[in-house]
């Protein structure tokens, strides 16, 4: 750890590739879900960072239907987070969830 290998392994590898499949997932969401009305309140997504991506529902659809499908149906691990005029990433919105 002291000859700096890890910071390098980090720099090198891990962060390469967590940004490249960031960029797939907001690539992915851009073309699927935002027709549908989902949004995603970063400001800047063109920054890469973090394991989670918020997202923002559209009125009408259910949280909990929506997580139990994705698990159900894809695999797809979404933690319901339902914030109450709380702040996420800038945004006030009541509706919001990470995935």
């Amino acid at each position: 750890m002291e000859n700096g290998e890890l910071q390098r392994r980090v720099y090198e590898q891990l962060q390469p590739a967590y940004g490249k499949r960031y960029r797939s997932m907001i690539k992915a969401i851009d073309s699927l879900l935002v027709p549908l009305g989902v949004r995603l309140p970063q400001k800047n997504r063109d920054i890469v960072g973090g394991y989670f991506i918020w997202l923002t529902l559209p009125d009408g659809i259910e949280g909990g239907a929506l997580v139990d499908r994705a698990r159900e149906d894809e695999n797809v691990v979404v933690a319901q987070v339902c914030l109450s005029r709380a702040t996420v990433m800038g945004t006030t919105d009541s509706n919001t969830y990470l995935g």
